[in-house]
């Protein structure tokens, strides 16, 4: 007569003196998947939280544990949720997500230890805690929001001596939408503007909830900007005052303008000082010097300001470098500077270079300086590095 057993869930059958080989090999083939995805966690558990963070085979582990059956005194860990949706929430905005679970089983529940990715921290489970039968322990998760919109969505992991679920995956999720429209995000300056130039700041709620501004701040305090704190609104218009002493020393920094809106506590924009000049390339570089032979190479001179200028003259501190030839070039052009988008009327000089190292003596670097003059203005110095063939 057969006979029926069932272990951890597999039917074996046996009769005639004999068990089937299929169902032998079957759970063969199960023990030894097991046992290489446990290989493999503890492995990957010893490269620090950025392997943790991606558990695969543990996850498959941990599924095909779920289909045995558990012991009759084995621990359980049961959870009433895995994922944690913050729905819509505002960019750099901090939340926290709790996940509770109770020991269902028969002996106590030993949490060994729970996994998180960047940007989350757990609280509120101990390594090497314990849980009593019956007893509930709560998981919270404090996750800050990044800057960036988009969607969000991260795993953790809860590792534990339940024989079925020894790890369990939780999900956290968002959408992160911008609350807060702040224009211009990148403010120009020009040291011969009144003012500098600075433009009006706008800053706009996009939900509709009304803020205030309760600080203004800049590097260096390089602009300031006058707003009543207790004043709320759903939109400001900022009015950037420029200390110009100031803004030469810090020429190139950022504003910080704090809110009180709920989900966005602080909006930025960048400054810049536009220099007058702007030399491409900022420096000449040469590789394939040869000692005696001349090189040339051509240098632009662009006003930034939309004013005619002059070049006074053009000088080499070691006599390296000479001038060749100079053409002046007035008319629209797109000013990159400025606006990549919009052309403006722009002044510009194009400069040949003749580049000629000495025929002895040559170093393993040859550096000299091309000081190109303004006339009535600054003195624009342009850095020459060379190096010669075969070093």
């Amino acid at each position: 007569m057969a006979d029926k057993r069932r272990t951890n869930g597999t039917a074996i059958q046996r009769g005639g003196g004999h068990f089937w080989l299929s169902s032998v090999v079957s759970l063969l083939s199960a023990a030894l998947l097991i046992a290489q995805s446990g290989c493999r966690a503890e492995a990957r558990s010893s490269q620090g939280p950025a392997a943790e963070s991606q558990p695969d085979n543990e996850v498959e582990m941990s599924t095909l544990a779920s289909a045995q059956e558990p012991a009759p005194d084995a621990p359980v860990i049961s959870l009433e949720k895995t994922v944690h949706d913050f729905g819509e929430i505002g960019p750099g905005t901090s939340h926290t997500a709790k996940f509770k679970f109770t020991n269902t089983g028969k002996t106590p529940l030993i949490i060994t230890r729970v996994s998180a990715c960047c940007g989350t921290a757990t609280k509120g489970v101990r390594n090497g805690q314990r849980f009593a039968p019956g007893r509930s322990g709560e998981l919270e998760v404090e996750y800050r929001a990044s800057t960036m919109p988009g969607d969000m969505k991260n795993s953790l992991y809860i590792y534990s001596n339940d024989p079925v679920q020894g790890i369990v995956p939780l999900t956290i999720q968002a959408k992160i939408m911008r609350r807060i429209e702040t224009d211009p995000t990148n403010l120009k300056l020009f040291s011969k503007r009144e003012n500098a130039g600075a433009k009006d700041i706008t800053v706009t709620s996009l939900d509709g909830r009304p803020f205030a501004i309760t600080s203004f701040r800049s590097t260096g305090d390089a602009l300031t900007a006058n707003f009543d704190p207790a004043v709320e609104a759903t939109k400001f218009v900022l009015k950037p005052q420029v200390n110009m002493e100031r803004l030469e020393r810090y020429p190139r920094g950022q504003i910080r303008v704090t809110l009180t809106h709920p989900e966005c506590p602080e909006t930025a924009v960048l400054y810049d000082l536009v220099p007058e000049y702007t030399v491409t390339p900022p420096q000449i570089i040469i590789f394939d010097l040869v000692p005696g032979q001349t090189s040339r190479r051509e240098v632009w001179i662009l006003g930034n300001y939309e004013d005619d200028f002059e070049i006074e003259s053009v000088t080499s501190q070691k006599g390296i470098l000479k001038l060749a030839e100079i053409k002046k070039v007035k008319g629209a052009a797109r000013n990159w500077v400025i606006s990549p988008t919009e052309e403006r009327t722009v002044t510009r000089h194009q400069l040949q270079i003749d580049i000629t190292p000495p025929a002895e003596g040559n170093p393993v670097v040859l550096r000299d300086v091309l000081e190109v003059r303004i006339e009535g203005g600054e003195t624009i110095p342009i850095q020459f590095q060379g190096y010669f063939a075969g070093n």
